[in-house]
């Protein structure tokens, strides 16, 4: 490059973060945020960017490298799952580990330090036995299937979710309480994957029956 030098730093080593490869030194399957050096090596910045390695062109060997998402490092703003991926993963855990799911949202959840998802949960029917092993599992999971996950949790910006426990029919009365303090019909109100109202927070909590 003319105007600088890129280097890299893998996001999940235990190396310091002063510990920059360059790019022959990539891995396959690996993830990187790139650093860039200024030509007279007076700067260096972290580009903020995290890629994977797919592998090396076969005529130079340059890594060949797909985008994944940017990267906050104060882990404040950090977005560890999709929507997607949380209700695939609540949805597999509850049916292994804790019972028939009626519904449920989550919550950021700051009790302890690093935050967690908080998740409240409706169960139609018996709790299982191992529900208790219910938020080991689903952390397993969400570590095997989101790279973000994974990384914070790693990182200790994120600790394993929590699973709460409402009362039969709470989410239906939710929806009605909705309903009735936006003046608007039952079909209009939905119960969004991760809850970020204070209101709707607390009124859902005080609905808790019990902590897996």
């Amino acid at each position: 490059m003319d105007d600088g030098l890129i280097e890299f730093v893998d996001v999940l080593s235990n190396e310091p973060s002063e510990h920059v490869l360059s790019a022959w030194e990539l891995m396959k399957g690996r993830h990187y945020q790139p650093i860039l050096t200024t030509c007279s090596g007076l700067w260096r910045y972290r580009l903020g960017d995290v890629i994977a390695v797919k592998g090396f062109a076969p005529d130079d060997g340059m890594p060949v490298i797909n985008y994944m998402h940017r990267r906050e490092d104060n882990g404040s703003s950090l977005e560890t799952c999709t929507e997607s991926e949380l209700t695939s993963a609540i949805i597999s855990t509850a049916k292994q580990w804790i019972g028939q799911l009626s519904d449920f949202t989550a919550v950021r959840d700051e009790r302890k330090m690093p935050y967690a998802f908080g998740f409240l949960l409706e169960i139609e029917g018996e709790i299982g036995n191992d529900a208790i092993m219910a938020p080991q599992k689903m952390s397993e999971l969400l570590t095997t299937s989101s790279f973000e996950y994974r990384y914070a949790f790693w990182k200790d910006v994120i600790r394993k979710p929590t699973m709460r426990l409402v009362g039969k029919g709470t989410f239906e009365e939710f929806r009605r309480w909705k309903c009735d303090k936006a003046g608007i019909s039952l079909a209009q109100v939905k119960v969004p994957v991760i809850l970020s109202d204070e209101t709707s927070k607390e009124w859902l909590l005080s609905k808790v029956i019990r902590e897996l």
